[in-house]
């Protein structure tokens, strides 16, 4: 396909060959209009000539002669004079008419002197001139036969002796020489002036069809460039659009092209960067370096991609480098391609520590079953000696002490559980104001208190009932964990301050209550690159020794979801932190349940229970927890034992371990009771709850289930609660 340029040159020079064509038509033109001036000018020569023999005639007192020249003179001023938009033909013809009966008169008459033969000869020439090659041949022949008669009339009759006999040979020699001479030269005048017009018409047809064409191939490059600058403007569109961060650079290591991601990412317009270094305007260096991205495809011309950190923006890309060659397969230069992989570095920072956290709970879960046997121990045991004791005694406190520690270790143990398992317990309609009276009652306050003498802390509990939807010792745990950082969040002195209250507030797009807790400090507050991590787990800035594990906050965070509450968090380093915590407040009473009080107690029975453990121990601090609450125990450590007591005693509750190292499981073992007594109730105990523990709970019947190490007050509570059931 010819390009623009060329079009151009081939329309200019078909516009060359018109003009030149035409040119040649005007020249045509004007040699017939030279023709006809030469008509005229002959005819006034004429006239002037024949007004002039006119006297001469007169004065030789030759009459006759006069009135012809007069009367031939006549007819010439007439035709000089015709109408202009007739005359030019019939002035032509009339004019040679007149010539041809002018010339043989002057012929037949001898003109003046007998010079008029004279004329005659030159008729060929005007009639070849004047009427061209086919009309002149034959006037002119006519005209010569004319003359020949004259001549040899003359000659023969001797009647008028102008004219001798020699004469007449030497004039048809010469008029013969004339005639011609004046054919050939119209003839060949006539024929190239034929075949020029011929060709003249064709070659125009050709150029007018070249020229449409070429006017039909322009118009179809010009749609052709239309097609090329809407791709164009097309892809310069996605070139900014795209979201990757792009930059052409050619063999000098400037940039020759950027889109609108990398001008944004680099804070500059394109204009600026547009024949800047790349690696002064990518990564503000004066010089190249060698460990640049950009080296790569200078080094071996080929693909090179990496990771890299910026610290500016404190953002993460993954850079691709890839070398550009033109049409001949020369290196021009590479382009360079940055993506933002920020977010997904985030989110495999957050899958690593989700991952951690799940080795973290595999571990906890590994060992919580064993450790929490254990532990039954130091928390129950110390617990039955507290209540066979009184506060005189000296060993009282060693052994509050002592079960508090224990305590103290299964809380750890509860918490490592709380963020890894994500255990489904079920919620139950409780007075949140009791909740929270009853952690400010508690030993683990007071001891907060203790270790934090210059903090001033302020409650302000709004007396308004509230009733909740919830799971009450995780509450109980989140208000800890929040008081608890609150306390060491102050730096020696300060103040606390938490308050409880009902407020309306919407809530998908609706206004109800909601319990609003909050708790603020008058500490150094928490930083802003801090924000995003207070809620980790593990995560802490506080001195080692001073707090626990890190996992307060966390624990919080995921209580507050498990809850769908709203909470939010507030720190400066003027006023310090707050925490606000909201959970929509419900009907005091829910599908019959009744809210609960949290008041906490001994609660003794009476009946039998059968307690189902291979570990001694265990089965030991069971069986005296219970005998304490007034219940009579059996005891066994395998199922075939356990049949054996069920077909002679009717117990009213199993008390029976999940986990057992004999070759039945605390639901296989069950499963066998209930199929000799439908009605048998019973409590199963782990040291490790899961939301699979629960499920497989229900699925064999199993009226509930405890969690190790269990208290003595929950331990009476539930057995109260599944033999009323």
């Amino acid at each position: 396909m010819i390009s623009n340029f060329e079009k151009v040159l081939l329309l200019q020079r078909s516009d060359k060959v018109k003009s030149h064509f035409y040119g040649a038509a005007v020249h045509l033109e004007e040699y017939q209009k030279l023709r006809i001036k030469l008509a005229y000018i002959l005819t006034l020569i004429g006239i002037v000539i024949l007004l002039a023999n006119s006297l001469i005639s007169f004065h030789l007192e030759s009459y006759l002669f006069c009135s012809v020249d007069i009367l031939a003179a006549l007819i010439f001023l007439s035709l000089v004079l015709w109408p202009k938009k007739t005359r030019i033909e019939s002035f032509v013809n009339a004019g040679v008419g007149v010539t041809f009966i002018f010339f043989l008169y002057l012929l037949f008459s001898g003109g003046t002197n007998g010079n008029g033969f004279i004329w005659s000869l030159t008729f060929p020439l005007f009639a070849f001139f004047l009427l061209g090659c086919k009309q002149g041949f034959w006037v002119s022949c006519l005209f010569f036969f004319g003359c020949l008669v004259i001549i040899f009339y003359d000659s023969l009759a001797l009647k008028y002796e102008i004219y001798q006999f020699g004469f007449g040979f030497r004039y048809l020699f010469a008029f013969l020489l004339v005639f011609l001479f004046s054919f050939f030269y119209e003839f060949f005048r006539w024929n190239s002036e034929k075949k020029f017009r011929d060709l003249a018409n064709n070659l125009e047809e050709l150029v007018e069809e070249r020229t449409d064409a070429l006017a039909s191939e322009f118009n179809k490059s010009e749609q052709l460039n239309k097609s090329l600058d809407k791709a164009k403007n097309e892809w310069e569109k996605t070139f900014d659009a795209v979201s990757a961060q792009i930059c052409i650079v050619d063999i000098n290591l400037k940039v020759t092209r950027i889109n609108k991601s990398m001008a944004e990412r680099i804070g500059l317009s394109p204009e600026v960067i547009v024949g800047q270094f790349c690696y002064n305007i990518l990564e503000g260096l004066k010089d190249f370096p060698t460990y640049s991205p950009q080296s790569k495809p200078l080094k071996n011309k080929a693909d090179y991609s990496t990771e890299i950190y910026c610290d500016n923006s404190g953002k993460y890309s993954y850079i691709t480098v890839s070398p550009m060659y033109d049409d001949l397969g020369i290196y021009s230069g590479f382009v360079y391609v940055a993506h933002d992989i920020t977010s997904l570095k985030l989110a495999q920072e957050k899958l690593e520590k989700s991952r951690k956290i799940e080795a973290i709970g595999r571990i906890a879960g590994g060992v919580a079953h064993d450790l929490n046997n254990i532990l039954s121990g130091v928390v129950s045991y110390p617990q039955l000696l507290l209540l066979k004791t009184s506060k005189d005694n000296p060993l009282y406190e060693p052994m509050k002490s002592i079960q508090e520690s224990g305590q103290r270790a299964s809380a750890v143990v509860s918490d490592l559980l709380t963020i890894t398992r994500g255990v489904s317990i079920p919620k139950q309609v409780t007075i949140f104001n009791n909740i929270v009276k009853e952690y400010f009652e508690s030993i683990e306050f007071e001891t907060l208190v203790k270790y934090h003498p210059n903090i001033k802390f302020s409650l302000d509990i709004d007396n308004t009932v509230m009733t909740v939807e919830c799971i009450p010792t995780h509450i109980h745990k989140m208000l800890m964990n929040l008081v608890t950082n609150a306390m060491e969040a102050v730096d020696k002195n300060g103040e606390v301050y938490v308050t409880l209250k009902k407020k309306e507030a919407f809530e998908n797009g609706e206004l109800r209550s909601v319990v609003h807790l909050m708790v603020r400090d008058t500490g150094c507050g928490i930083k802003e690159d801090e924000f995003e991590d207070i809620f980790e787990p593990f995560y802490s800035q506080k001195k080692v020794g001073k707090s626990g594990t890190g996992l307060g906050l966390a624990i919080v965070k995921n209580i507050a979801d498990e809850h769908d509450a709203l909470l939010t968090v507030k720190s400066n380093a003027e006023d310090g932190t707050v925490f606000e915590f909201e959970l929509p407040i419900c009907d005091e009473s829910i599908n019959g349940r009744v809210p609960h009080n949290n008041e906490v107690g001994f609660v003794k029975g009476t009946g039998t229970i059968l307690i189902i453990d291979d570990d001694h121990r265990e089965k030991s601090i069971a069986s005296q927890m219970l005998e304490f609450l007034g219940y009579n125990i059996l005891r066994c450590s395998t199922a075939k034992e356990a049949l054996e007591l069920l077909s002679n005693h009717s117990p009213n509750l199993v008390f029976i371990e999940q986990v057992m190292n004999n070759s039945f499981n605390g639901f296989e073992i069950y499963q066998a009771m209930k199929s000799r007594s439908a009605n048998l109730k019973a409590i199963m105990t782990t040291g490790y709850l899961t939301s699979d523990i629960i499920l497989q709970t229900q699925k064999h019947g199993i009226d509930h289930v405890l969690d190790k190490p269990y208290s003595i007050e929950s331990l009476g509570e539930s057995v109260q609660k599944v033999m009323h059931s």
